[in-house]
């Protein structure tokens, strides 16, 4: 199938100019052609990985029997939620590619091997700041940047790797309004989604006490390297790390500096200081993703500042940021069931409470869970495939038709006889294994 990665293959050839980069949304042929269309629109360039980041929602560890039931959180979070996962909120150029925020911050961590062609400079980086959506986003620079994590972002503004964006509401507008070259999102929308991203936490750190620093469990050599990390340094104009990257504070100081530690800055460049939580799940490190590993990253820090770091402490100093980037929760693995549950969830938005009239909303949420169901299908088993098709494909067909698209009781009642169906379909294609009940041993 010709699909996204080719696309991005022959716009990185050298024989190919940044003026006819290919723009496949913009191309009739592919209009006219539905499989070469759905061959974009779930290429894996976005959205690949079998194996994510945890999930990891305030409002579970708070309320843990919220977890694995979106349909049960708030209106105002689940639809946070639906909006974090809509591709048609980016614009038809995003949607064209299926591309939503949870494509870039899957659970809201980060994607440690995205590669977007021209527009990225190293796995792990993209730069949106191009004219590849569209020309008045151009900067100028070729500045590919690492795509961050959300976890814990209620903590650490400013936004942006320069911090210059003070709060996640404007971020937001930054990216739909001068990156993809959208209209500004609703305001009531666009604080959903806000409280949404507040809801990812950072992961729990099995090493680290509540003030940041290690408990009894780490080891001696993370012990070690902790006092490297506290230790002023001529270098740093007799600061720390631990200045910077403050422990009982998310280790970060939520400020920004002329000063990094990647190969590719601009003169007089400034970065915010990122937290170090949850480093484990976010390789490459630095705001260019030049350094694949924490071992790596601490020679170049060595290196690049003349710290003149021993071997053994440089051991100790990867053993320290291994220890505060740990990660103890397991990774998630998205089943066709999870997915579909997932998706049907933001119907409820539509069938009763206080957005259950919006006229702009009902287009948006029937197009994001077409496009989640379709998707959830395509990765699943052959007897999935199957059995859920013709239930995916009515969904489809009722979410295309003009009239379903606002709100009213027939629109309400086809919709729960849909998601009835799809439901039904789901646990046909997976029957619950029979329970042998074996006599006691004789």
């Amino acid at each position: 199938m010709f699909g996204l990665s080719l696309w991005m293959a022959l716009a990185a050839s050298p024989a190919v100019t940044v003026a006819v980069r290919p723009r496949p949304w913009l191309d009739p042929e592919i209009a006219a052609d539905a499989p070469r269309r759905e061959g974009f629109e779930f290429d894996p360039m976005f959205d690949h990985q079998k194996v994510r980041p945890a999930y990891a929602l305030r409002a579970f560890s708070v309320h843990p029997s919220l977890a694995g039931h979106p349909e049960r959180l708030a209106p105002n979070l689940l639809l946070g939620d639906l909006l974090f996962h809509a591709p048609a909120l980016m614009g038809n150029a995003a949607k064209f590619f299926g591309m939503s925020c949870n494509s870039c911050h899957p659970n809201g961590s980060a994607t440690p091997d995205i590669w977007v062609g021209f527009q990225s400079k190293r796995t792990g980086t993209i730069d949106m700041l191009s004219d590849y959506f569209t020309p008045l986003a151009d900067d100028g620079i070729d500045d590919a940047r690492r795509v961050p994590s959300l976890r814990g972002a209620r903590y650490t503004a400013p936004y942006g790797h320069a911090g210059s964006v003070g709060s996640l509401g404007d971020f937001i507008d930054h990216v739909v309004s001068m990156e993809l070259a959208q209209p500004p999102m609703r305001r009531d929308w666009r604080d959903a989604l806000v409280l949404y991203i507040e809801q990812f936490d950072f992961l729990p750190d099995p090493y680290l006490d509540s003030l940041g620093h290690l408990n009894d469990t780490a080891s001696p050599a993370a012990k070690l390297g902790e006092k490297l990390f506290e230790k002023p340094r001529p270098q740093f104009d007799g600061h720390s790390c631990a200045s910077c990257h403050v422990q009982e504070s998310f280790f970060t100081d939520r400020r920004t500096h002329a000063f990094n530690h990647g190969c590719d800055a601009a003169p007089g460049e400034g970065f915010d200081t990122p937290s170090l939580l949850n480093l484990d799940e976010r390789a490459p490190y630095f705001f260019d993703a030049c350094a694949p590993t924490l071992k790596a990253a601490v020679n170049q820090l060595d290196r690049k500042h003349h710290l003149a770091l021993t071997a053994d402490e440089q051991a100790e100093l990867t053993a320290y940021l291994e220890a505060v980037g740990a990660v103890s929760s397991e990774p998630s693995v998205p089943t066709t069931s999870g997915q579909v549950g997932h998706a049907l969830a933001y119907l409820t938005l539509l069938q009763s409470g206080p957005l259950a009239d919006d006229r702009d909303l009902w287009p948006l949420c029937l197009e994001t869970v077409d496009h989640l169901l379709r998707g959830a299908l395509r990765e699943g088993s052959s007897a999935e495939q199957k059995t859920l098709g013709p239930a995916v494909t009515a969904f489809r067909t009722f979410a295309q038709t003009k009239g379903s698209r606002e709100p009213g009781a027939a629109n309400r009642a086809e919709l729960a006889r849909l998601a009835a169906r799809v439901s039904a379909a789901l646990t046909a294609s997976n029957p619950p294994v029979p329970v042998v009940h074996h006599g006691p041993a004789r």
